[in-house]
């Protein structure tokens, strides 16, 4: 069975959304018998990422190589699913719901290789979590009781009981030579013997997928770690000692041509990257959608996969052309008739414009041509706006809509006379990017938003940083700037940041609070802030805190305009 990079990507994102953290590697994903990203049992892998981190590292790294490495596996995953399901169900209430559901699909299924009686406990575990009553002799019912690992327990409890789960009932030793005299036919799960010098990175390069359960697993061959207290940056390998030239190529490799010389950036990044920011390295990218050949590797596949994306997105908005334009064409309108509130624009007698009849009298009586009357506007260059586009992996659903969405904004304020930036952000490895896809003077370019992608993580409070400190450095300084940031109000960084004097991860109420103090300093210097959400139902209140009544939320493209228009119309009458 084919899974493809779509489900791959989906398995990721219902990982990432469960662990609340985004832009690591999952060590494992999981599929159901059709090859689709399973919701309920990837939540239950980003559940244990939240609550244990690296705790069940090494763990993991027992069971992985020996011989029964999948038989261990799948039932230790059933203890784990024991305990998330403990922590997650009260604050959740989906979680209970999506369990029923998943346990009512496996009754009845073959569980593919596993032996007779862990088929029998499997079968067993999810018949009680559908409510159902099980047929168990007192040694299957003894295995069956204690794979109910409690939620209560901690990362390093939690290893300790699985780990000796897996030696009582599995018998996973550690070499053949931990087999005791005369016991060798009871040790079915002793570890393989250990690779060869150079067999490492031929065993790193495999993705197998397998038989996990209902349907199959994916296990990652590179593992995502990283030691963000210290500092240290790590891309999806299994090292901790990856150099910072190392990472910088990557971050250049996968995000393409540089916008800015590195003087530039690092002047940037002196500037920035300090404080709440402090171990951060920024990155500015030039969104021309090119693929060097040289790029190889997992830089290489991640480029490649964005071409595929940027064909999508211009597919996505090829289809819905009509109704595309006919909204940028009701947006222009409506714009450029708040335009005449903030303007101070000069009405002007003319030979050609809007006829004056009480004038034709003039042209034959006194030969006056100048029948008409030309409205002559102001110089429309006293206004800006800058188009910020959240590119992280939370959005990966939406990549399609968010391109066409931000294209019908920025052809909608071209058409007006308007200077328009467009810039995308996200994070990875401790680097926060900017991708420039079009500038002020170059209107020629709205169409490179379709060269839209999404990866990484997103620190929204050092992009919209970085935003106020290239207003600092710009040529010239219009009378208003508008920023319309495309956003789902949710800031996630692998990157820890200090708070009350201690370290924290980079989400939730600290990254919130973090990114409002940056819109905020934006605001004391008189730029206006908006934002068109692109979130879910759980992230309205983020982007309340973020950005008060200045944002709107688009179900559908056919009431962009509508919706959009009020949002800019009242900003620009407030301008006057």
């Amino acid at each position: 069975m084919t899974i493809t990079e779509e489900q791959r990507r989906r398995a990721d994102n219902q990982i990432w959304n469960a662990a609340g953290i985004y832009g690591f590697r999952p060590r494992i994903r999981a599929y159901d018998d059709q090859g689709r990203a399973e919701l309920y049992w990837n939540s239950v892998i980003g559940a244990c990422r939240k609550h244990y981190g690296e705790a069940l590292e090494s763990l993991f790294d027992d069971v992985e190589g020996s011989l029964g490495e999948a038989v261990c596996e799948q039932i230790l995953w059933l203890g784990l699913e024991h305990a998330c399901y403990e922590r997650e169900a009260p604050a959740r209430p989906a979680f209970p719901v999506l369990r029923q559901a998943y346990a009512r699909r496996m009754l009845g299924q073959e569980t593919a290789g596993l032996p007779p009686v862990w088929s029998r406990i499997w079968q067993a575990y999810f018949r009680r979590a559908a409510g159902l009553e099980t047929d168990l002799d007192d040694n299957d019912r003894a295995r069956l009781e204690d794979l109910a690992f409690s939620g209560s327990w901690n990362g390093a409890e939690l290893a300790m009981h699985a780990r000796a789960y897996l030696d009582k009932y599995l018998l996973l030793a550690g070499t053949e030579a931990d087999i005791p005299e005369g016991k060798a036919g009871r040790f079915g799960f002793i570890r393989k013997r250990r690779l060869k010098a150079g067999d490492g990175e031929k065993a790193k390069k495999t993705k197998p997928v397998s038989n996990f359960g209902f349907g199959l697993r994916e296990k990652a061959a590179l593992v995502y770690t990283e030691d963000v207290l210290n500092g240290t940056h790590q891309i999806f390998d299994m090292s901790r000692e990856k150099s910072d030239e190392a990472i910088a190529r990557f971050v250049r490799d996968v995000f393409g041509t540089p916008l800015l010389d590195p003087a530039a950036t690092a002047a940037y990044e002196r500037q920035l990257c300090r404080g709440s920011h402090k171990d951060t390295h920024l990155y500015f990218a030039e969104g021309d959608g090119r693929l060097a050949d040289d790029i190889i590797g997992y830089a290489g596949v991640i480029r490649r996969s964005a071409l595929a994306q940027m064909e999508k997105n211009r597919e996505y908005y090829d289809v819905r052309r009509d109704s595309c334009r006919l909204a940028i064409r009701q947006l222009t309108e409506r714009i450029r008739h708040a335009l005449l509130s903030l303007r101070d624009d000069s009405l002007v007698r003319a030979a050609e414009g809007r006829l004056e009849p009480v004038r034709v009298w003039r042209a034959e009586l006194v030969n006056d041509d100048k029948l008409f009357e030309r409205t002559i506007l102001a110089d429309r260059g006293d206004l800006t706006v800058d188009i910020l586009i959240d590119s992280s992996l939370s959005q990966v659903e939406r990549q399609q809509l968010i391109a066409a969405q931000a294209y019908m904004a920025a052809q909608s304020l071209t058409n007006c006379g308007i200077p328009v930036r467009i810039l995308a952000y996200s994070s990875l490895s401790g680097y926060t990017i900017l991708t420039q896809y079009r500038d002020y003077d170059r209107p020629e370019d709205n169409e490179r938003i379709f060269n839209y992608t999404t990866f990484g993580g997103n620190r929204d409070g050092l992009a919209i940083k970085t935003l106020g400190a290239l207003f600092d450095n710009a040529p010239r300084t219009p009378e208003h700037r508008l920023v319309i940031v495309l956003s789902d109000a949710k800031p996630n960084d692998t990157i820890f940041i200090e708070r009350s004097g201690r370290q924290c991860p980079y989400n939730g109420e600290a990254a919130v609070d973090n990114t409002a103090a940056e819109i905020r300093r934006l605001k004391r210097r008189g730029i206006a802030v908006v934002c068109i959400f692109t979130g879910n139902d759980d992230d309205l209140p983020s982007a309340r805190c973020l950005y008060g009544r200045d944002f709107v939320r688009i179900r559908s493209l056919d009431r962009f305009a509508g919706t959009v228009g009020n949002l800019l119309i009242t900003q620009l009458r407030e301008f006057s």
